[in-house]
């Protein structure tokens, strides 16, 4: 089934836009220090792209439960550093979350050969679509913070690295 193929990405979406809220809460009122953030996150992205991506053809299950290691590490980290550290681990965050999305987009390109396209379209947006709308409104309806809301989505992150690539399943 290809809803099961967003199950890896759904949950770094999330925590990446409750982060953004959570930064300006939690660390510091500054649209500026946010706007510093996503800078950071956006180059270190760019230098990953560039000089290592080209690399990572090869053992994509080891680069998936790899990369699923080092960004809970880092969104970990994130969550309990809140001093000027921060800066740094947000751009150590751009390259690791960089390193899972080319993973991912790795997986995605495969499977785009195996399924139809539209089929593909509306099964994983649907799926992400109605997964973001759920977990925004138990959190809503539990009264949960957003850091318990962001450990919520650190937990789904790591569960994410054992979904097998379903074009690595054998029929």
């Amino acid at each position: 089934s290809n809803f099961k193929e967003g199950s890896f990405i759904l949950p770094t979406l999330l925590y990446s836009y409750i982060y953004i809220l959570y930064l300006y809460l939690y660390v510091k009122e500054s649209y500026g220090f946010v706007g510093i953030v996503n800078f950071l996150l956006g180059l270190a992205s760019i230098l990953f792209t560039y000089f290592i991506s080209k690399k990572m053809d090869k053992k994509k299950e080891a680069y998936l439960l790899l990369s699923v290691i080092l960004l809970c590490f880092v969104y970990l980290l994130e969550m309990n550093i809140t001093s000027s550290l921060i800066l740094i681990i947000v751009f150590v965050e751009g390259i690791v979350k960089q390193f899972f999305s080319i993973v991912g987009d790795n997986h995605y390109y495969a499977l785009g050969t195996k399924i139809s396209y539209s089929s593909y379209i509306l099964g994983s947006r649907f799926y992400m679509n109605i997964c973001r709308i759920f977990i925004l409104l138990v959190g809503f309806f539990l009264h949960q913070s957003l850091p318990k809301l962001m450990y919520f989505c650190i937990g789904f992150i790591v569960l994410s690295g054992f979904v097998p690539f379903l074009t690595d399943i054998k029929k």
